[in-house]
Order: structure tokens, then sequence, then C-alpha cells
């Protein structure tokens, strides 16, 4: 297992074949991050942040980012299949909600 705990998708953890879709998840960490000022995932050690990965639930954001939220779920799914396809669904994705971000919808 190659990688950082605190961004390593459910299935990095378990030991499982990876695709695009693990760095889609570790992409969804760190937009968590960004959104919320912390980590959605945090422990004392490294087995139980790995732990959390894979079986708790996704936190949510705070209220003035909710709106991010479906996004962070799809990006943070414990199974890959249930996760965006590839980065270009996800930017697809991130320009559907840009003028509501920005004020224009």
């Amino acid at each position: 297992m190659l990688g950082t705990p605190s961004y390593l998708s459910p299935e990095q953890g378990l030991g499982q074949p990876t695709d695009q879709r693990a760095d889609l998840y570790s992409a969804g960490v760190i937009l968590f991050q960004m959104l919320s000022a912390r980590k959605p995932f945090m422990a004392t050690s490294a087995a139980a942040l790995i732990r959390q990965h894979i079986h708790e639930p996704i936190p949510q954001l705070p209220a003035e980012v909710r709106h991010f939220q479906p996004m962070i779920e799809r990006l943070l799914a414990k199974a890959p299949a249930d996760r965006y396809a590839d980065a270009a669904t996800l930017l697809a994705a991130l320009e559907a909600i840009a003028p509501s971000v920005n004020g224009v919808a």
C-alpha cells in the first residue's frame, strides 16, 4: 500500500486493485478539506484512519457550502462504481454548479 492515509481510497486501504476512481476519491478528500477547513476523517493512527475511510459515513459539510455535499457524497463513495467515472465527468459536474456558486443562476 502506497500513499498518505488521510487521502487513501477504501479500496487502497483494503489492498484491492485501483483505477482513476481512487484518485477521484483523494480529490474528494481535498475538496472536502478546502470547503470545511478540516479533513473528512481524523484518527490517532494510520490503521484507524484507513478503517474510517472504509467504514465511517461520509461527513457533512458546513451549512454555507452544503450545496457541494452531493458532489462530496459521490467523490467519497465507498464503492468505486458509485464515484464519478473519470475526471472529465467530475469537471462537467463542477461546471454545472459553477453558475449557482457564483450567484449567476
